[in-house]
């Protein structure tokens, strides 16, 4: 499966003149590779063994975009879309590198991720040796946290954040304000992070940078 820059799914296909036969096949240009399932073979470096707690989250525009972009391909249809944040956790700070887009009960709501689903979510980050930092899901309107996304977590591990993004994910990329942004603490306890400490925690790094 690939996504496309302008925000459709399509089947992969020629975006240049084909080759002759028996030359190099050239690549196709403005696509977002897709993978799914686990690892094989598994890797094992060591991220998963170090401590759960960070302050910042660093996150690459180009994740931030293409989280956007996923999100609002569900929005555009009125509907809610859950995705997660995977990455790293090292002296404190969170790096997120890896958008997960679990299967979950379709329709207006982002509704619940299946257990078995879950499962392979975790198997799928085992097997990469990254840990899961963040779950995200769109709201029509508002980014408050409602009874049923307390109860429901992903991760229930103290730190692990929720991330509400508004009107479908169609908001400004690099204004963070009107984002919903909870940490989880215990069973249904959620601390939400006021605007300035969003600010200092959810940090965007560019991932291209053009030099003229």
């Amino acid at each position: 499966m690939r996504f496309w820059i302008f925000g459709t799914k399509r089947q992969a296909a020629a975006l240049i003149e084909p080759v002759a036969s028996g030359s190099e096949a050239r690549p196709e240009l403005s696509a977002l590779r897709v993978t799914s399932g686990q690892r094989v073979p598994a890797r094992t470096i060591g991220r998963r063994e170090r401590d759960y707690t960070f302050g910042r989250i660093f996150i690459p525009s180009a994740l931030l975009d293409a989280t956007l972009l996923l999100l609002r391909q569900s929005g555009v249809h009125g509907d809610e879309r859950f995705l997660v944040w995977a990455g790293t956790v090292a002296a404190g700070e969170a790096f997120a590198s890896t958008v997960v887009m679990p299967r979950a009960t379709s329709g207006p709501l982002h509704g619940e991720i299946p257990a078995d689903v879950a499962g392979r979510v975790f198997e799928a980050l085992d097997s990469r040796d990254l840990v899961p930092l963040a779950q995200l899901h769109t709201h029509p309107r508002g980014a408050g946290m409602s009874p049923i996304d307390r109860e429901r977590p992903l991760v229930a591990v103290r730190g692990f954040l929720s991330i509400i993004v508004p009107d479908f994910a169609f908001v400004d990329p690099d204004n963070f304000e009107p984002w919903g942004v909870y940490e989880y603490e215990s069973p249904r306890r959620w601390r939400e992070l006021l605007g300035h400490e969003k600010l200092e925690r959810l940090i965007v790094d560019d991932s291209i940078l053009r030099i003229d």
